[in-house]
């Protein structure tokens, strides 16, 4: 739905923008803002928040601007993070940390956007011992 919602205020964007040339009116590409990427990274079982996690967004398509280079960041001792501004981007957000498994999320930020990450450790099994 939101390729389709992109497609067509890009199709609506090229036919203003013949129209305007038609009428040698002056064309100038509209404002696209930018926005934050925050959250906060979790133990998956103990809820107490991950210091150092590496995280990652990296662009897929940026949708407004001509480039994004790919943006880490790391935790605090709260487990907080904050990536940003960024344009407008469908990509993948990663958070790394030693001792747990990596997670993934394909996201498309249009607005500013807020993520509760839970990481799993690698060594738990399933009854909950290390």
């Amino acid at each position: 739905m939101v390729r389709i919602n992109a497609l067509l205020l890009i199709l609506g964007l090229l036919l203003t923008d013949g129209c305007l040339k038609k009428q040698n009116l002056p064309v100038q590409p509209p404002e696209w803002g930018t926005y934050l990427v925050q959250g906060v990274v979790r133990d998956s079982l103990t809820y107490e928040p991950i210091y150092h996690a590496m995280i990652v967004l990296s662009p897929i398509q940026v949708l407004f601007a001509d480039t994004m280079e790919p943006e880490t960041t790391y935790t605090g001792v709260n487990g907080f993070f904050s990536i940003g501004p960024v344009p407008a981007v469908w990509g993948e957000l990663k958070a790394i940390s030693p001792g747990y498994r990596p997670y993934y999320k394909t996201v498309v930020i249009q607005r500013d956007r807020y993520f509760d990450i839970y990481l799993s450790s690698v060594r738990r099994n399933l009854n909950g011992k290390d």
